[in-house]
């Protein structure tokens, strides 16, 4: 994916709706898809010792779908961002 003067326009306007308290986690998703090639998406909030926060996602129906609940409701336990986030590593230590 080339990313020019188009994409970079889009990923500030998708940007600054959720900046101003106008937009929410799909917007986030539509800024990012104009940077980063990608099919669907899972916004979680992670919280230490409990569940992901579900807000939004584009998977579609079925077993994808079947599948971020599975995230949300256990295999979140097995993500090494969450378990990095859990054990409180810097984002510096993630990158």
């Amino acid at each position: 994916m080339d990313i020019d003067a188009k994409n970079i326009e889009a990923l500030n306007v998708s940007l600054s709706r959720v900046i101003e308290g106008h937009g929410d986690a799909l917007d986030m998703i539509s800024a990012a898809q104009n940077i980063v090639p990608f099919t669907a998406a899972l916004c979680v909030v992670n919280r230490v010792n409990q569940s992901p926060v579900h807000l939004c996602d584009t998977y579609p129906d079925g077993a994808p779908k079947d599948a971020v609940q599975r995230y949300i409701n256990s295999t979140y336990l097995l993500n090494p961002l969450y378990n990095a986030f859990w054990r409180g590593y810097s984002r510096a230590c993630i990158a």
